[in-house]
């Protein structure tokens, strides 16, 4: 029973360590996160709290992706650590994206604020290697 309960407040530490915006390494902050990869923003669904928005992904680090991934849509200006920066979720972006879910069994990505950016901003990202293509 407190494993059940450890293991999720290690994950949610750990997500949430990497949002004091100290700058982290590529390696350090695909350790913390579930999922790593690079994509496009290819559009949106739902609208409101259920707003989603839609990758066309080109390169995984981390993580069981596919070719389209979707996730929670959220916006910050800086007071949420699993959001991301205003401005990124732009149909055409190119971003690369780390994330987690809060809790083990909940199915949505969260992005790491601190980290999750536009990938000609991303001065680090060769340090994740190739990667691989979307299955």
């Amino acid at each position: 029973m407190v494993v059940r309960f450890l293991i999720p407040l290690f994950a949610a530490t750990c997500l949430f360590a990497q949002c004091d915006d100290v700058e982290l390494s590529a390696k350090e902050s695909r350790k913390f996160s579930e999922v790593v990869f690079r994509g496009t923003v290819e559009g949106f669904g739902g609208s409101g709290p259920d707003r989603t928005v839609i990758f066309r992904v080109s390169r995984v680090w981390k993580g069981r992706i596919g070719p389209r991934f979707e996730m929670p849509a959220i916006e910050t200006d800086g007071g949420l650590c699993t959001a991301f920066w205003r401005g990124l979720l732009v149909v055409g972006n190119e971003l690369v994206v780390y994330a987690s879910r809060l809790f083990p069994d909940e199915p949505d990505y969260y992005p790491v604020r601190s980290k999750s950016t536009l990938v000609s901003r991303a001065r680090d990202i060769e340090k994740l290697g190739r990667g691989r293509k979307p299955k």
